[in-house]
């Protein structure tokens, strides 16, 4: 057939190609992926303060234990081990890699910041928390830190002096801790922020209000149904809009049910009859 042929039809794709196999190795083994890519960003941040600290405050730069555990780290997104399709036992050791790792990171992340932090004024009041942002860009984010034993109140003021919303809240294992929002922490950089125990926060932050089948604070409104338990309505105040369509559910669970020939590089999956493989979670 020739290309001036009148009967030559190519076909056209308006998408990306679509490929029907190995789709399982998208979501096959996901604390492996999962802990890839924390670890990654661990060991970026390794070297991004390694190297503030190094020029900053004259602490060596750990090159020969960085470059350490990125092999190992980048042994293990070896085909077939990040895709998820290895055997059982090699997630075992995957696991312990990937847990040394993460100290390995925290070591170096740990080691740099408080290089750092020896040349931070932190002269004032109160205990100063230096709140470091790895990320190219300034960053607005929720900050944790512990409460010294039998300490119920705390206040916390930002890097210019003003206080701001504080919650304490009640750890799983009893002690205390503080949270709050620190806002515009400049990229690859730090700021200072004081924290005073025992101290009562004055500022207070609209409460939320929440019933069996509703959640409202000023920003939205949340309605469950109770028969389902999904999410049937959430009204956004500010642009006064609903933004679930009616008659259906938000945050729907579903699930698939998978063949017995299934494997992590191709899934298949279970007819139930009607002619769909999807089960839906009441």
């Amino acid at each position: 057939m020739y290309a001036d042929d009148k009967k030559l039809h190519f076909p056209t794709w308006n998408t990306e190609l679509y490929l029907e196999y190995h789709r399982g190795t998208y979501t096959s083994q996901a604390r492996t992926k999962n802990n890839n890519r924390r670890n990654e960003i661990k060991m970026m941040n390794s070297e991004r303060f390694s190297t503030i600290a190094s020029l900053a405050a004259g602490q060596k730069y750990p090159f020969d234990d960085i470059e350490a555990t990125w092999k190992i780290l980048l042994f293990n997104q070896f085909h077939d081990i990040l895709p998820g399709s290895s055997i059982n036992a090699v997630y075992k050791d995957v696991d312990k890699d990937h847990a040394w790792i993460a100290g390995q990171a925290n070591t170096f992340i740990g080691n740099a910041q408080k290089a750092i932090s020896k040349n931070v004024d932190t002269s004032g009041n109160g205990t100063p928390l230096v709140l470091f942002n790895g990320l190219s860009w300034s960053r607005d984010d929720v900050v944790e830190t512990p409460l010294s034993a039998g300490v119920t109140e705390a206040s916390v003021y930002d890097n210019v002096g003003k206080e701001i919303p504080a919650q304490v809240i009640t750890k799983d294992d009893g002690s205390k801790a503080v949270i709050f929002l620190a806002k515009n922490i400049p990229a690859m950089g730090f700021a200072v922020y004081s924290l005073f125990e025992r101290k009562r926060s004055f500022t207070t932050a609209p409460e939320p209000t929440v019933s069996a089948d509703k959640m409202e604070n000023e920003f939205f409104t949340v309605k469950v149904d109770p028969t389902t338990g999904w999410v049937s309505s959430i009204y956004d105040k500010r642009n006064k809009r609903e933004i679930v369509e009616n008659g259906k559910a938000a945050f729907q669970l579903m699930a698939y049910k998978e063949a017995s020939s299934a494997d992590a590089w191709d899934p298949r999956f279970v007819d139930d009859g009607t002619g769909s493989n999807l089960l839906r979670a009441a």
